[in-house]
């Protein structure tokens, strides 16, 4: 499991830290765990990062990256990158077929925290070089 830390993570952290009560109820390998997490990382052809405004900072094995994952806004979202422009693709056609010349930008959307948002995850096939849009019923 390749993982970031987010603003969640960090709220945890700054819960247990303060609040003896609250660290009790949790096991400290976790509280380690999310700690370890790192802001941003690459694996492979992808770079993961949990808020899309820190690209600004981003080092350029990051911005390299065939895809960049990032999260937050837990709203579904593909975008091409071009001349640092923006080009957002139709997510209907299942599954996306990847342009290895082109970069993206990937937010899967996210599950179980906002209720009154689409409940979205993606799956990235890296042999087949495709990307789906998945849709959770609750």
């Amino acid at each position: 499991c390749v993982s970031v830390r987010g603003n969640h993570d960090d709220d945890l952290l700054t819960i247990v830290d303060k609040d003896v009560d609250a660290r009790r109820k949790f096991w400290s390998e976790n509280i380690d765990y999310v700690r370890s997490l790192p802001l941003m990382r690459r694996h492979d052809a992808l770079a993961l990062l949990h808020n899309e405004t820190t690209l600004a900072t981003a080092p350029p094995a990051v911005l390299d990256a065939t895809i960049i994952l990032c999260g937050h806004t837990h709203l579904p979202d593909v975008s091409i990158r071009v001349n640092g422009r923006r080009e957002r693709v139709d997510l209907s056609n299942r599954p996306l077929s990847l342009d290895p010349a082109k970069k993206y930008l990937v937010n899967p959307g996210g599950v179980g925290l906002y209720f009154d948002k689409p409940q979205t995850y993606m799956i990235y096939d890296d042999l087949a070089r495709t990307l789906e849009l998945r849709w959770l019923s609750i």
